[in-house]
């Protein structure tokens, strides 16, 4: 395996040049664990970092942007099927999934846990001739059409056009939510008609999906929110900390919708490893679950979620700072969180590997005094937009209004995209118009 230290001296000053850099455009970025992809204007997808299952589509196990001369041209586009255009991107710790043409979903990368849904537990993306036309639709449901796909962990759902959920890949704490244990689409015959739907209550269907490592959420028709699976740390806002989906009579009406407070309803959602966070129907930001970074922004360190009394009109909305202009994303990272506002965006949680973007490696959240007016906007540049936020393990990528992306925080395997692996972040000198637009060619 190839190592990043010998080249980092080298790049650094060439990764870091002024951000007019010219590249391809981007409609949507996607971080897993180690790596991120993006979906171009053009509907194509760039996939860049860890490789070593193949997550990022190209038919080797050769890790992308960590050294010279891997990013901008010389990043190959994922092969789907040249036939039709992408349409979404999104990645889990080691998988990838794209919808594309009229709703038809394929995945690849790692597939211990038949996260792929393609009947068994071979990898795909890793081996000459996986991708492209050899790389098989996932069989969802006939008749339906996928709208969303949330990855997780080593689990897959899919949000279909009539609302309905299903989902495949590992169970072991009833993320699926059929009221079992047992992983599905590791195996022949468990996919498609034989793969059950998510009993989500009756009548109720789906808006929005969103799966952590773990743990499943759905924000439903009427704005509720219900989470299944593993819960240790109140990461299901149910009050408790027992599993939900893993034995019988827990899923549909035996799933209580998550307490958000009086009247209050989701309009976005989003999950980390093991905290989930909703931007609230006000604007106002909830997190639940676990805080031991203080990625729930509550000035502690305590969960919340996992005893009585501490969801619904108790649980705090985050002091996200002066709200000249409503939230407008929310997104969770592995154990981070941020908001964007306007033209402003600001994280909080963990930040040893300068995943806050605020120049130094102190976690924000975690204390008293470090939220609302005392945590600090994230310098992004000059006159510029955050769109889309993303939050990996130990890293951020920003995707802005003239639909360009950066990155920040851990690089051990390139996923920043800057042809090194230095981490950035920690430096107040690092952000700023002084990060580069990351390069994905011409």
């Amino acid at each position: 395996m190839k190592s990043c230290l010998a080249f980092t001296a080298v790049v650094f000053a060439a990764a870091f040049a002024p951000d007019a850099q010219a590249t391809l455009k981007v409609r949507q970025i996607a971080t897993g664990a180690d790596f991120a992809c993006a979906l171009t204007v053009e509907r194509d997808i760039k996939c860049w970092g860890n490789n070593h299952v193949g997550q990022l589509g190209l038919g080797d196990t050769e890790v992308r942007g960590d050294e010279a001369g891997e990013m901008g041209d010389l990043l190959p586009f994922v092969d789907i099927d040249s036939a039709s255009s992408t349409t979404a991107i999104e990645a889990g710790s080691t998988h990838a999934c794209a919808i594309f043409g009229k709703g038809v979903l394929k995945c690849w990368g790692g597939n211990a846990r038949g996260q792929l849904g393609l009947g068994d537990q071979r990898d795909r993306g890793k081996l000459s001739g996986d991708m492209g036309a050899n790389l098989p639709a996932v069989d969802v449901a006939p008749g339906h059409m996928v709208e969303q796909v949330a990855l997780g962990g080593e689990h897959t759902c899919a949000r279909l056009d009539d609302g309905s959920v299903k989902c495949w890949g590992h169970n072991d704490h009833g993320q699926l939510g059929l009221g079992d244990e047992v992983d599905r689409g590791d195996d022949s015959g468990e996919m498609g008609t034989a793969l059950p739907f998510v009993d989500l209550g009756p009548g109720r269907l789906a808006r929005k999906i969103t799966a952590g490592l773990n743990h499943t959420c759905a924000i439903l028709d009427d704005g509720s929110v219900k989470c299944w699976g593993h819960n240790f740390t109140g990461q299901l806002g149910q009050g408790n900390s027992f599993d939900r989906g893993n034995t019988n009579f827990e899923m549909g009406n035996y799933l209580s919708a998550i307490d958000l407070g009086t009247g209050r309803t989701a309009v976005r959602i989003d999950a980390g490893n093991d905290h989930t966070c909703a931007q609230l129907d006000d604007d106002s930001v909830k997190c639940w679950g676990a805080n031991d970074h203080g990625q729930l922004g509550l000035g502690d360190r305590s969960s919340r979620g996992d005893n009585g009394g501490e969801m619904g009109n108790p649980l705090p909305a985050v002091a996200t700072g002066v709200m000249l202009e409503p939230v407008s994303r929310v997104a969770a990272g592995s154990f981070h969180s941020c908001a964007i506002m306007g033209t402003i965006l600001r994280c909080w949680g963990a930040n040893d590997t300068g995943q806050l973007g605020l120049g130094d490696d102190e976690s924000r959240g975690d204390d008293p005094q470090e939220m609302g007016f005392w945590l600090p906007a994230i310098a992004i540049g000059t006159n510029r937009t955050p769109v889309q936020v993303e939050g990996g393990w130990q890293f951020t990528c920003l995707r802005y209004a003239n639909e360009r992306v950066k990155c920040w925080g851990a690089n051990e395997s390139g996923q920043l995209g800057y042809g090194n692996c230095d981490i950035v972040g920690l430096d107040p000198a690092d952000m700023g118009s002084a990060l580069p637009f990351i390069d994905l060619g011409s």
